[in-house]
């Protein structure tokens, strides 16, 4: 994350960032350390996600500067109205969570992506929202990194949003523009993480092989 981004976030009222462990801390690099944050910012609504240190090829491609960030801010409009209409909620989900998705929906229709659905079904997972017309996954709240992780490995690269959470209001109890972060990255950086991932395979099925005789003679006893 460069110096201007990681100003900026301190300047905005991203509030209730979940504290990384003594242990996390002492050995997450300055990217893994903002990136596991910004990722799981809050304890409610199922808490903790997962750390970016469990996929440290694409953490790699953070520090290289090959993963680029980008703070969006999300129309007045599309808060505003969130905040007025009825909550509707999925399973277990959180009140700020729904209201957060609903905005994300409306600033994706404002933005041309007029089909913007929630709760879909895709290569992250469920997406909380997503639009198949301009391929644009949009997360809300805390979210697991992995999820990005896998966007950048599909080929046909998505536009992959995090709104993280964050305070809705002012104050003085008026709404808020809500902080986005758009992530960028060219087709090598796809094709380089999926060489890898499938170097990562190649060698746990290798070992599997080599210690497998042993194995069968430990079980022939």
């Amino acid at each position: 994350m460069d110096q201007a981004l990681a100003e900026k976030l301190d300047r905005d009222p991203l509030n209730g960032a979940i504290g990384l462990s003594r242990e996390q801390s002492n050995t997450l690099k300055p990217a893994g350390i903002a990136l596991t944050t910004l990722f799981n910012r809050r304890c409610e609504a199922w808490g903790w996600r997962d750390s970016a240190t469990e996929w440290q090829d694409t953490l790699a491609a953070f520090e290289a500067g090959r993963i680029k960030m980008r703070i969006e801010r999300l129309p007045l409009d599309a808060v505003t109205q969130a905040a007025a209409a009825r909550i509707i909620r999925h399973g277990n989900e959180g009140e700020q969570h729904a209201q957060m998705k609903r905005a994300a929906l409306l600033w994706m229709q404002s933005e041309g992506a007029a089909d913007a659905k929630a709760e879909v079904r895709g290569v992250v997972g469920i997406a909380d929202a997503y639009s198949f017309n301009t391929n644009w996954i949009v997360e809300c709240g805390n979210t697991r990194f992995g999820k990005l992780a896998d966007a950048v490995l599909w080929e046909d690269a998505p536009r992959f949003t995090l709104i993280p959470f964050q305070d809705m209001e002012w104050e003085d109890g008026s709404p808020r523009r809500l902080i986005a972060i758009d992530f960028s990255w060219d087709a090598d950086v796809t094709e380089d993480l999926a060489m890898a991932r499938m170097d990562r395979m190649r060698r746990a099925v290798s070992s599997l092989c080599a210690s497998a005789p042993s194995l069968v003679r430990e079980g022939g006893r």
